[in-house]
């Protein structure tokens, strides 16, 4: 099928076999995943659709944008469409247009603009109203508004009439031009009408699964549980947030990823990966200078399909692009236990040719990350293609640009790697992994690649002419990578303005249906004496290799009934301790808050379990005691008062009895027996003032300071106070990016 023009929108109706285009401001529908195609006319036609928007929580329900008061949308995947009068034009400050509500399919907040068509107009602003009818009848929110949504979510549980909104405090003049106009944040559960004000002047929010944040403008985050009662997050000390920038990274793992960016300069940016306990309040630095891009988008991807799996590329080169440098360099790492320790990626033995490679030093396998993604829909991964990931890089000290890139594919989720082909390639995964298909990522091609035993071979197949080259732009499937046909979008050689799109269906090379003896078992684990994976082991289903069939099922994995013991994986650092090797420890410039502030209960944490890990009993990082006081400093310092004035009369004592008994006549020093007794004197005093000190809590490096001083009669002494962990919540959940930067509009 050829595109009169470029293809703007895509989307894969759930449930179905359709796919629904928009290409030079028409709407196309595609059945059977492609294999044809109409225009979609009746109400439709003569419209010019200027956006397309799927509902994320019906997805058969698609509303089609046009700059009028009149939208359109269907409920049954494009069969058929109906209008939806609005108040206003859909607003032209690149707000989100359409907020829909997870429970009710008719419940719809809807953004417009009034008075913005001028972009030097006065008093341009944004208005919000909601409607429980999919727009049969509308009410006003609010006006001079940024983001309104309903509060509920899949597992963020509220009241289902609860709505969140960022609004201007000074509702007059261009929300365009607003310079110092404080953005508020109200909630309201009776739609509007009562508003409760709670932040004044806040940076942007997020909801996802349990969690809620608010970036306040004072460069603090706060979380909730409930959209009700916040809490402030706390950063590890040792890390200076200059900016509010902020991006809530994707997790299904019972906390809260957040990249801060750190870097001064807003050209060339980069920051920390940062994650919470399960209470999403206490975060600890998991990743520093992860590299992002201007637009608040992360080189972080989790692995899908399997939890606590993820990928990052680091900037290596801070000093230099701080001295004013301009191209960053970078580096991969993966983790294996979400994120409490990475590691680089594993060299692969031998490129495809079968050379070895020739490196030293820094020497890993790199990867070209999501901020380099045309469509943020690709990935490393697929859901149901179990431990297989792909992607396009280079074997060296950093990562070198992507066109002088090869191929490369994982089979056991990250832990080693292959190299497929040399070159750049896209890449897509079908039939739950069975099927891996490629094509040429730097110039036109005439055929694509397709391997059925999971990369060992591969074979060529064209889909055009000999004569006749595509510059592809992307390989798209089901979403759920289930599906064996694929449709490969891009632009013949030569005519760059309008787009094809070919049709590929794999499943008549797969004829026959995979049995059960055609699939093996894989438990992904940590160590392969327990074979444990964060506490408990989850059997997965994979065809095997060499068996050339099609999976007829989705095989779901299976939790055996098996207990894991604790292992180092199961732990990460705590609040204010960083990772130094294998161990945890504290940062030089955050030592003297943990002795006075963490100290305060005679505990501090330097360990956590990891809030996805089940394990139990084993090794208990909870009875690893770190170095604390136990009483007030002011009662320390009161007996230290005290003790001294001992010490002294002690001296004074001292001193009366050498008077006598310590010197000959001729003013020789005596050595022997009294000498001996003086030192078992003051050993007495020293062995008492321990004592007493550790009855009561001291400043850390008093405590040191004791705990060192050797007396004949004892050993040197350490006060430690047991660590803690967060409290465990089996809850997942999974978000996509948002970016808040300190921008006023």
């Amino acid at each position: 099928q050829i595109f009169n023009s470029r293809i703007t929108d895509y989307f894969y109706i759930e449930n179905t076999k359709t796919i629904l285009i928009r290409s030079d401001n028409k709407i196309w529908k595609g059945a059977d995943e492609g294999d044809s195609w109409k225009l979609i006319e009746g109400l439709l036609k003569d419209i010019k659709v200027l956006a397309m928007i799927q509902n994320p929580y019906f997805k058969e329900h698609m509303y089609f944008i046009t700059q009028s008061d009149t939208q359109y949308y269907t409920t049954d995947a494009g069969e058929t469409i109906k209008k939806m009068k609005v108040l206003s034009n859909p607003n032209l400050l690149e707000l989100p247009i359409l907020d829909f509500h997870p429970t009710k399919k008719g419940w719809i907040i809807y953004t417009s603009s009034k008075n913005c068509e001028d972009i030097f107009s006065s008093d341009c602003r944004a208005l919000a109203y909601y409607t429980k009818d999919n727009g049969e009848e509308w009410d006003d929110l609010d006006t001079y508004v940024r983001i309104c949504s309903w509060a509920l979510d899949t597992k963020f549980i509220v009241d289902e009439e609860l709505i969140f909104c960022e609004s201007y405090e000074n509702k007059r003049g261009s929300q365009r031009s607003f310079i110092n106009n404080p953005l508020q944040f109200w909630s309201s559960n009776d739609f509007g009408r009562n508003k409760n004000i709670l932040f004044n002047d806040i940076v942007g929010f997020a909801t996802f699964e349990q969690y809620m944040v608010v970036a306040e403008a004072r460069l603090r985050l706060w979380v909730s549980l409930n959209g009700a009662n916040f809490t402030e997050a706390k950063f590890p000390l040792n890390m200076q947030i200059t900016k509010n920038a902020y991006t809530v990274l994707e997790s299904v793992t019972s906390s809260i990823i957040l990249h801060v960016t750190t870097s001064p300069q807003d050209l060339n940016p980069w920051g920390n990966i940062l994650r919470s306990g399960s209470n999403g309040i206490d975060f600890v630095q998991s990743l520093e200078f992860v590299n992002r891009d201007e637009g608040g988008f992360v080189d972080f991807e989790k692995m899908r399909g399997i939890d606590g799996i993820a990928l990052a590329n680091i900037v290596i080169n801070v000093d230099e692009l701080n001295m004013g440098g301009t191209k960053k360099k970078l580096r991969s790492r993966i983790t294996f236990n979400d994120g409490s320790t990475w590691k680089p990626l594993a060299i692969p033995e031998s490129d495809s040719n079968g050379r070895s490679y020739d490196c030293s030093g820094d020497c890993s396998l790199h990867l070209h990350g999501y901020t380099e993604r045309r469509d943020p829909r690709d990935a490393f991964s697929s859901p149901s293609a179990v431990g297989l990931m792909m992607g396009v890089g280079n074997v060296g000290n950093y990562l070198t640009p992507y066109l002088d890139g090869d191929t490369f594919l994982s089979r056991d989720a990250g832990k080693t790697w292959i190299e497929v082909r040399k070159g750049a390639h896209m890449y897509e995964f079908g039939d739950q992994g069975s099927i891996l298909i490629m094509v040429n990522d730097e110039e036109p091609a005439n055929s694509f690649l397709y391997s059925f035993n999971g990369g060992d071979t591969w074979k060529e197949h064209n889909f055009t002419q000999s004569t006749e080259r595509v510059r592809v732009y992307d390989i798209t499937t089901y979403p759920s990578g289930n599906s064996s046909k694929f449709l490969l979008r891009g632009s013949y050689e030569g005519d760059l303005s309008k787009e094809v799109v070919i049709y590929l269906d794999l499943s008549a090379k797969l004829p026959n249906k995979c049995n059960e003896d055609d699939f093996e078992e894989w438990i992904p684990t940590h160590s392969e004496e327990t074979g444990c994976f964060f506490g408990k082991k989850i059997k997965y289903y994979r065809k095997i290799s060499d068996r050339i069939c099609h999976i007829d099922e989705v095989k779901h994995p299976e939790e055996l009934d098996a207990t894991c013991s604790c292992t180092v994986q199961d732990y990460e650092c705590g609040y204010n301790y960083i990772r130094d090797g294998e161990s945890c420890g504290t940062a030089s410039n955050v030592l003297e808050y943990i002795m006075k502030e963490q100290c305060a209960n005679g505990e501090t944490f330097c360990y956590r379990k990891i809030p996805i890990s089940n394990c139990t009993g084993g090794l208990n990082f909870s009875k690893t005691k770190e170095l604390c006081p136990r009483a007030s400093s002011a009662l320390f310092w009161g007996l230290l008062v005290l003790l001294s004035l001992i010490i002294i009369g002690a001296y004074v004592i001292y001193r009366k009895h050498n008077r006598h008994f310590g010197y000959s006549t001729l003013g020789h020093i005596r050595i022997g027996d009294s000498l001996s007794s003086i030192s078992s004197f003051f050993s007495s005093i020293l062995s008492v003032a321990m004592d007493l000190i550790s009855l009561i809590r001291v400043p850390t490096f008093i405590s040191q300071i004791f705990s060192r001083t050797p007396t004949p009669s004892s050993r040197s002494r350490y006060r430690y106070s047991p660590l803690s962990q967060d409290d465990h919540n089996e809850n997942q959940f999974e978000v996509s990016l948002d970016d808040y930067n300190n921008d006023r509009e």
